[in-house]
């Protein structure tokens, strides 16, 4: 009976290591990119791989901002809520201008399926879901 337990508690534990490793895609090379569309916003956020720890992140959206304040909007990625203002990015009503900064990324590969959320205030503006294109 224990023998039966015990391979079946590795069947099962091999059935998840497998499936976890088949469905979250890693950056393997340079250049590999992700990227959010958000519809609402009519914009996008790509994600470039430039180095084994470095990523370039880009962006545009062209509606939905209303007043030339980026202090008062945010981009919201796993509970982290950094200022338009703080990534440099400028508002020309109704769109934000296009807008790039290259950071340490670390391990990127748990990155897939993140929602980003862009808020005015508290007010949600859109959201969207990092894939690979």
């Amino acid at each position: 009976m224990l023998k039966i337990r015990i391979i079946t508690t590795f069947i099962v534990l091999f059935a998840f290591i497998f499936t976890y490793l088949h469905a979250t895609p890693l950056f393997t090379e340079k250049g590999d990119k992700a990227v959010a569309t958000f519809e609402t916003l009519k914009g996008t956020v790509t994600f470039e791989m430039i180095t084994e720890y470095k990523v370039t992140v880009s962006g545009v959206f062209h509606q939905g901002f209303d007043e030339n304040a980026p202090d008062h909007y945010f981009i919201v990625v796993e509970g982290y809520n950094v200022t338009f203002k703080d990534y440099n990015i400028s508002i020309n009503p109704p769109q934000a201008s296009p807008w790039s900064l290259t950071g340490f990324g670390g391990f990127f590969g748990s990155f897939w399926d993140t929602t980003i959320t862009v808020l005015k205030y508290d007010q949600v503006l859109d959201t969207a879901t990092v894939v690979k294109p």
